[in-house]
């Protein structure tokens, strides 16, 4: 399920074993994993090449969903899986915006 920003908003990264919150910047496209174990109130997310954590509910407030021609994506589900590896938190200048 992919999404756009239609406001900046603040996702977390895991680098070395510390979290750090990063902005990412409006008109963005992300890309929802899953859901985070044991935590219903967080999701998985891919912005570019890197994965971050991103509260659901921001989510919902500050993006639109990108749908695909062929069909309609459902919308994420905290109850999806999780991924257990975090990449580094600084988002490069690589902007995806095809749908």
């Amino acid at each position: 399920m992919r999404y756009r920003l239609k406001q900046s908003i603040m996702v977390l990264a895991f680098t070395d074993n510390h979290q750090l919150a990063v902005t990412v910047p409006a008109g963005e496209i992300i890309r929802v994993i899953g859901g985070v174990d044991n935590d219903n109130r967080f999701l998985v997310v891919d912005v570019g090449d890197e994965r971050f954590h991103i509260f659901a509910s921001d989510l919902g407030d500050r993006a639109e969903q990108v749908l695909s021609a062929s069909h309609a994506e459902p919308c994420p589900s905290t109850a999806l899986h999780s991924s257990s590896q975090m990449p580094s938190a600084s988002i490069g200048s690589e902007n995806s915006h095809q749908p």
